[in-house]
């Protein structure tokens, strides 16, 4: 048993005195500090934007009361459940079902009738178990060339360089792909003979994409014909595949190169993500027009062999696993399909996770090159029945500055698949 799931019966038992006028829901969780999630446990309880302060006690047998206004997705479902559930039925990422929650709402309008306002756009088909594939996770100590960087400041001309040097194959696990100077890059890497083996998620269209997930692996097609093997990760919601392992999303984002070094980030390839800019090595005016308009995502590049073909294996095991089913070759084309936002759903949960943490000094400026100093990594099978949905530490930095000396805390955790 986790330490949220002990929360569950205590909840249970004073739900009368929690289920006040204005409540949307209440569930585990983490509580809160300055709005970033802390390791305490916590009864989560979910109020209305237009409710006042309820009378709720500040703790329940040793677990303290967070209390947090809903989110837009969560007023929705508490002032107009229906549509909600018709909502819910076609974007996985809406529903609620990291957490066990006490909703009062679906209570009083019973969950059998508002299941029947929900379409079944999701035709059943069989789950496959995730197996893994047979190479166990494990920690390495080494002395390894770690480097630490940011988007939008250096996030795609750092990933530009690191497939500039693919000698032979890619392989890659990606949730989206929908930029063009990416697609290029990748493409002008590989030119020759050079192998991509690359196993994608298929979200709905990211609002900066400049192709479709389907687009873009038929232009890889194109470019680089046999040399090329695709499949769509076995996403439950994806209609184009028979059977699936990952209830919600394939949330990874992965490319090891040559089997000796690794990129690993919080964001996908996409233009949001990894806008085509170098502020650093070459500035220009729209710069800073582009940064504020996209995400600030956190990647870090490894030069292990013994870590990169450990890693692999998993990559490898999921797309032979994915283009054995009916539908998961990725080279056909198939509909845009709503992914999830949530980080990690479902128990069982597995991931990598890189920390990384280093005091770099002496720099001339702020923008200086984090792959000095002393770094440490730490490569760990991490059991996730603790880490989710909205407590998920998905991809966390601290960054703290004092005039020119810099340091930096970077943890990075993805998903490679439910055991």
């Amino acid at each position: 048993m986790n330490k949220l799931d002990k929360i569950v019966p205590i909840i249970d038992a004073h739900l009368q005195e929690l289920k006040q006028p204005g409540v949307v829901s209440i569930r585990p969780g983490y509580k809160l500090q300055n709005d970033w999630p802390t390791d305490q446990p916590a009864i989560v309880v979910i109020t209305s934007k237009d409710v006042g302060r309820l009378q709720l006690p500040q703790q329940i047998d040793g677990f303290p009361i967070d209390v947090r206004t809903a989110t837009e997705v969560e007023q929705v479902r508490y002032q107009q459940p229906q549509r909600y559930a018709m909502l819910a039925a076609q974007h996985t990422e809406l529903r609620a079902d990291a957490f066990q929650e006490f909703d009062p709402v679906a209570e009083a309008e019973g969950v059998e009738a508002l299941a029947a306002f929900a379409p079944d756009v999701m035709a059943a088909k069989p789950q496959i178990p995730y197996t893994g594939p047979g190479v166990p996770l494990k920690s390495i100590t080494a002395t390894i060339s770690i480097l630490c960087h940011a988007s939008p400041d250096a996030g795609f001309p750092k990933l530009k360089e690191f497939l500039s040097k693919t000698e032979s194959k890619l392989t890659v696990g990606l949730y989206d792909f929908t930029s063009k100077h990416i697609l290029d890059s990748v493409e002008q890497a590989l030119a020759g003979d050079k192998k991509l083996e690359i196993t994608l998620d298929n979200p709905a269209l990211n609002p900066t994409a400049d192709q479709s997930d389907s687009d873009t692996l038929d232009a890889l097609k194109a470019e680089l014909g046999d040399s090329l093997s695709a499949a769509w990760a076995l996403v439950r919601s994806n209609k184009d595949i028979s059977r699936w392992i990952f209830p919600n999303a394939y949330h990874i984002k992965v490319a090891v190169r040559d089997s000796r070094a690794i990129w690993l980030s919080s964001g996908n390839w996409n233009n949001s993500n990894q806008p085509d800019i170098d502020p650093i090595g070459n500035p220009s005016d729209g710069d800073q027009q582009t940064a504020r308009k996209s995400d600030r995502d956190w990647h870090v590049i490894i030069e292990s062999s013994e870590l990169a073909q450990n890693l692999e294996a998993f990559l490898i095991h999921d797309y032979e696993v994915a283009s054995s089913v009916a539908g998961g070759a990725g080279s056909a084309r198939g509909s845009a399909r709503r992914g999830d936002s949530g980080k990690f759903r479902g128990r069982g949960a597995r991931a990598v996770a890189f920390l990384c943490s280093a005091t770099h000094s002496g720099a001339d400026d702020d923008h200086a090159s984090l792959d000095s100093g002393s770094w440490r990594l730490l490569c760990c099978d991490v059991g996730l029945a603790e880490l989710r949905q909205r407590e998920a530490l998905h991809s966390a930095a601290v960054y703290s500055s004092s005039q020119r000396r810099t340091g930096y805390r970077l943890c990075c955790v993805d998903r490679f698949g439910a055991s």
